[in-house]
């Protein structure tokens, strides 16, 4: 009878140290995800920080890029920081799988710029769009946590989604990769005089619609459509039309 007694109290002892554990462990994650929470707390209403977004100054150069083939291109755009304190960036694209870059993320000192390169795989024409996200850079928050002995052993990526996960809304700088409208190639056509051979069918439709011998300004959206079916036609067959 001691013995199961025994037994039971040893069970029991055991039992209370794995839940004083399991209580103790719970507590220290609790009190790291409360610290966290501070210093998140404290970042988001740092008036300091908030008063950087007031006039804070990017430029990237170019911003705009006409893509005019599916032939493989690189394109380098120079990110200038004009304001008197860092800033962290990230890049997101419409389309992944079309583009390749140096750099997804990063830090740019104050005054600073950055080579953002950009390489478009060989792929059909046709319009994208980079958002670069930029938010003002400051170590100060990140060496409030308690858990970072030294900021310099993180990764800047990783400094970076810190910085990112705080909440506040970055400002955002566009760069366009623009396809040729399709009305492009058709005054290639128009300077050719080979394109410019019609029927009497089509002489009589083109005047309906008034497209004469007349010199023309500017071309209707029908007039444009006909022109270019023509053209097509034109191009597909060894016969006027």
């Amino acid at each position: 009878m001691n013995e199961k007694s025994r037994v039971q109290d040893s069970s029991w002892e055991l039992s209370q140290r794995k839940r004083s554990l399991l209580l103790s462990t719970d507590g220290k994650k609790a009190q790291e995800i409360s610290e966290r929470s501070e210093i998140i707390k404290d970042a988001i209403t740092n008036e300091g920080y908030v008063k950087r977004f007031e006039g804070m100054k990017v430029k990237i150069e170019p911003d705009n890029v006409w893509v005019c083939s599916n032939e493989e291109m690189i394109v380098e755009h120079e990110i200038t920081n004009e304001n008197t304190f860092p800033i962290a960036f990230r890049v997101k694209v419409t389309n992944r799988n079309r583009f390749r870059l140096n750099k997804i993320s990063g830090i740019i000192p104050a005054k600073g710029t950055f080579i953002l390169q950009i390489r478009r795989l060989q792929c059909d024409p046709k319009s994208e769009r980079f958002d670069v996200e930029i938010l003002p850079y400051d170590e100060d928050f990140i060496t409030q946590d308690k858990c970072i002995m030294n900021v310099q052993s993180i990764s800047i990526q990783n400094r970076i989604q810190w910085f990112f996960s705080l909440g506040y809304i970055p400002i955002v700088r566009n760069i366009r990769y623009r396809q040729n409208p399709p009305w492009d190639t058709l005054f290639a056509k128009l300077n050719n005089p080979q394109n410019l051979r019609i029927s009497a069918k089509l002489a009589s439709a083109c005047n309906k619609v008034g497209i004469t011998n007349a010199i023309k300004d500017n071309l209707t959206l029908n007039e444009f459509i006909m022109l270019d079916t023509a053209f097509c036609h034109i191009q597909n067959s060894t016969s006027t039309i």
